[in-house]
């Protein structure tokens, strides 16, 4: 009844490890493809001189907001 938990063997660690390794890789370059993404879309919304005339004004006037609170 009081078996203790068995290690795992080194092989199975680093197979482990190895496997973490790559998933950290490929959700990094996830990442990266969605910043040039959120980048490329920001940038063709502020070149729409109506759009970034509209989000200009929005985030003043949000932060004078936060400033008279």
């Amino acid at each position: 009844m009081n078996s203790q938990p068995q290690l795992p063997s080194p092989e199975i660690l680093q197979k482990t490890v190895d496997n973490w390794q790559v998933i950290c890789v490929r959700l990094d370059s996830a990442i990266a493809l969605l910043d040039r993404a959120h980048e490329m879309i920001e940038t063709h919304i502020l070149s729409n001189p109506i759009a970034a005339y509209r989000l200009r004004g929005h985030r003043a006037s949000a932060s004078r907001r936060l400033l008279d609170d």
